[in-house]
């Protein structure tokens, strides 16, 4: 559940510039930055990078990095390549990567990552599948993949879809580089920020039964020593946090309190409740809450907390008794709750990782599951039906705050010319997921990764367009 603010374009520059010139570039983006001022940033850019990444994203960006990372004190060149270039960005919170590419015009280009974007691609040496291309569905899935991973490092993937009743599972890849061994329907995937679905429909549930109102203030739903959280002496509400909108940083700020991880890969490896509750105290909301975007680790994670203190149990049981085993998800639970399996979890470059479990943020990323339980739990997205799940599932559908996104309960959610239709992604340290459906046209398609990469992403959503066709 790393950061990931991604600014890409395709062009191609073909001027050589100095060393000299990419480190001043680097230190500028870090001045413009702290400066605040994201017109500032924005100046820096080339006329074609201003049409690709409008001044009013840019406006949304600036906050979320100083948010995340506090102010940034000094640059660090890693390495370039083509005229790209990849330096690391030390700040007084934490550290981040960032690649740009410019001209004389100005910036063309511009990522952070916690990654190396500058990577090789692995050679395959045999395409392993289970798709027998029977199907007008399996060849768009099997033309649509191999595209993809013909430029990524991505070891395995399994891929389900629902189309007019009927579901499909394809496997393709391997369950590690070399392992010769291909991904199952029951291999086991960390599904990262898909898991707020999850906690967005145990919200869904207290909120149809009456145990949460949304309208109601957040510290009705809190211990009494947490002190009031205000903005211009107007509570913050539930709502705002479901909606994405209650101006709350990702993660955890500092310790609180917290024992310092001794795993590099999982920082907030101590982190509990009584972490979350303590930043609590130390945090105000800096804008008008309601009225923009702030996608936050930290408010689900305290969502599934107001959802354990009002009912006595676990964010685990509550996922058991509301979700999984009324879905017959059998091989679903938190990470390490149950056994893993052979996937091997992997970064953008191939490089090998390990899992790495979380505890108080278990409600925003820490679900492991299986494609043919993901296909279950897709299923009642486009039926929904008159069960107690069901309910709770068609009540997450329900819009929440709309700000520049369009939020439901856990879920965001657009419209194409067939209408609504809902989705999400997920990354951890070494998996990918997306799930994606529409239920005017009952079509779902969810993707699993062992890669730390946008291809279930890029998978998923062209599947999905080209099905709904």
């Amino acid at each position: 559940m790393r950061h990931l603010i991604l600014f890409v374009t395709m062009l191609v520059c073909s001027l050589q510039l100095s060393a000299q010139a990419d480190r001043k570039m680097a230190n500028e983006i870090a001045t413009q930055i702290n400066s605040g001022i994201p017109e500032r940033l924005f100046e820096l850019f080339d006329s074609t990078f201003k049409t690709q990444f409008p001044l009013a994203e840019v406006k949304n960006a600036v906050p979320s990095l100083q948010n995340a990372f506090g102010k940034f004190e000094g640059v660090e060149k890693l390495k370039e390549r083509n005229g790209e270039y990849l330096y690391k960005l030390n700040g007084s919170k934490s550290a981040i990567n960032m690649l740009f590419r410019f001209n004389t015009g100005g910036l063309a280009m511009l990522l952070f990552t916690n990654d190396d974007p500058l990577f090789d691609i692995k050679k395959r040496h045999a395409w392993f599948t289970d798709n027998t291309l029977q199907t007008n569905t399996d060849r768009v899935v099997d033309s649509v993949v191999k595209s993809v991973l013909v430029r990524s490092n991505t070891a395995g993937l399994s891929i389900g879809v629902i189309q007019n009743g009927r579901q499909t599972i394809y496997n393709y890849g391997e369950t590690a580089w070399g392992s010769g061994r291909m991904p199952r329907s029951a291999s086991v995937y960390e599904i990262g920020s898909i898991s707020k679905t999850f906690t967005g429909t145990v919200v869904a549930h207290f909120i149809r039964t009456g145990k949460i109102n949304p309208d109601d203030a957040v510290n009705k739903y809190l211990p009494d020593s947490i002190r009031p959280v205000m903005w211009n002496n107007e509570p913050l509400l539930v709502r705002h946090i479901i909606g994405h909108a209650a101006g709350m940083p990702h993660e955890n700020m500092k310790q609180d309190g917290a024992p310092v991880s001794d795993d590099p890969d999982n920082r907030m490896k101590y982190f509990g409740s009584k972490h979350l509750l303590a930043m609590l105290n130390d945090w105000q909301p800096f804008e008008q809450p309601g009225q923009k975007f702030r996608y936050s680790n930290y408010g689900y994670s305290l969502l599934g907390y107001i959802c354990e203190r009002i009912s006595g149990q676990t964010i685990s049981q509550l996922f058991q008794e509301i979700i999984f085993k009324p879905l017959g998800m059998k091989n679903t639970a938190l990470i390490g709750e149950k056994p893993f399996g052979d996937m091997v979890p992997s970064m953008i470059d191939g490089k090998q990782v390990k899992n790495t479990p979380v505890i108080a943020y278990a409600p925003a990323g820490g679900i492991q599951s299986t494609i043919s339980d993901m296909l279950r739990y897709a299923a009642i997205q486009l039926n929904p039906g008159e069960s107690e799940t069901g309910r709770d599932v068609s009540a997450s559908h329900e819009p929440s705050v709309q700000t520049e996104m369009k939020m439901a309960t856990g879920w965001f959610y657009d419209t194409n010319e067939k209408g609504k239709f809902f989705f999400h992604s997920g990354g951890t340290s070494g998996f990918t997921s997306r799930m994606i459906f529409q239920p005017v046209t009952q079509t779902a398609v969810v993707v699993l990764s062992n890669c730390r990469n946008g291809d279930t992403n890029e998978i998923g959503d062209i599947i999905f367009q080209k099905l709904n066709r």
